[in-house]
């Protein structure tokens, strides 16, 4: 299963809305990988933020453990609008 995240970064949304989008994603990814460990190795996340311009922030590749979930959830964590 292939998952591509997008992540607004766009004039039009609020500092508290970025944070809540940035804190939902985290979220939602640590709770899913927790409850369904068998997960790994069968899902391909990458993802990308828009604004004036848009970034690839995480190349898609296989979450294949903790680590690399970690380094998927680290990446969101360290996005700006």
């Amino acid at each position: 299963t292939g998952l591509w995240l997008a992540m607004d970064g766009s004039g039009s949304i609020s500092s508290p809305d970025f944070t809540l989008q940035v804190n939902g994603y985290v979220n939602a990814l640590n709770t899913f990988f927790a409850n369904n460990p068998t997960a790994y190795d069968q899902v391909a996340i990458g993802g990308s933020i828009f604004g004036a311009n848009i970034a690839t922030f995480f190349n898609i590749q296989t979450i294949t453990n903790a680590t690399v979930l970690g380094n998927l959830t680290t990446a969101i964590s360290a996005l700006n609008p």
